[in-house]
């Protein structure tokens, strides 16, 4: 048990995009993973979900690329001692292929604490002391439904609350008012049910209500996503007030629009 949880957290990578190169996305990992003097006291990384963008083909030169970094990158956490959760998001993103996390990691005999969650699931956490809500996008045909899932999972647990939500979906908050009617979560609900911060991947600006933070996606992977992209470096002490804040990731891809009317 620590006093002090200093975690990363970030999601929508999207390994495999057909517009931001992996080969990218692969090097802006390795620099927001690079032993800086910022990473010393990190302990636990959290990806919340889309870390792939689509179904990869074992030829694709993307799996090569990606496949190297996830091998160096359980190295360097095994080496500090870093806890890993990977939630999985976008059923037609993800495709379960963060299993190769946890299949790199064994056949290497790398043996880094890495954990991969494709449940609604709460796990206790001993080595931070600390209770966390796992929500994977699309569990259900609708948010209520999930809710209630998540209700009866706090009992059987014996639970009233968690500390930590970690989620791929969507809030009210997060989509234009314009959108039409859209299957979102309700913040009110989670909010209730966790003490500390909820995380959430899936809409891929940045964005935080309250509690609810959503670090957006990593990079850029389109046009009109000029808004900063990045990650977010959370202290979760005990008996104080914790501190969140947003990392701008620089090295992002730009795409830029150039009207030419007239």
């Amino acid at each position: 048990m620590i006093s002090k949880i200093e975690a990363l957290v970030l999601g929508d990578v999207h390994l495999g995009h057909p517009n931001t190169s992996t080969q990218h996305i692969v090097n802006v990992l390795r620099a927001v993973f690079g032993g800086t003097p910022k990473n010393e006291d990190l302990n636990w990384i959290i990806f919340e979900g889309d870390v792939f963008d689509r179904l990869l083909q074992l030829p694709a030169n993307e799996v090569h690329v990606l496949r190297s970094w996830i091998h160096d990158f359980l190295k360097w956490v095994k080496q500090r001692n870093i806890r890993v959760d990977i939630l999985e998001g976008t059923p037609s993103h993800d495709w379960k292929q963060s299993e190769e996390f946890l299949t790199i990691n064994r056949m290497s005999g790398i043996e880094a604490d890495v954990h991969y969650h494709t449940q609604l699931s709460i796990v206790r956490i001993d080595r931070f002391d600390i209770d966390v809500l796992f929500v994977p996008d699309e569990w259900r045909s609708s948010a209520e439904e999930t809710w209630s899932e998540v209700t009866h999972l706090l009992t059987r647990h014996g639970l009233d609350s968690v500390d930590v939500a970690v989620m791929h979906g969507m809030f009210p908050h997060q989509i234009p008012k314009l959108a039409g009617r859209v299957d979102v979560h309700d913040p009110e609900k989670y909010l209730s049910i966790v003490r500390r911060c909820v995380f959430i991947g899936h809409v891929h600006q940045a964005s935080q209500m309250d509690r609810i933070y959503a670090a957006g996606s990593l990079d850029r992977l389109a046009h009109g996503e000029e808004k900063a992209k990045g990650y977010y470096r959370v202290e979760l002490r005990n008996n104080e007030v914790d501190r969140i804040k947003f990392v701008e990731n620089r090295l992002a891809k730009r795409y830029v629009t150039v009207d030419c009317t007239g």
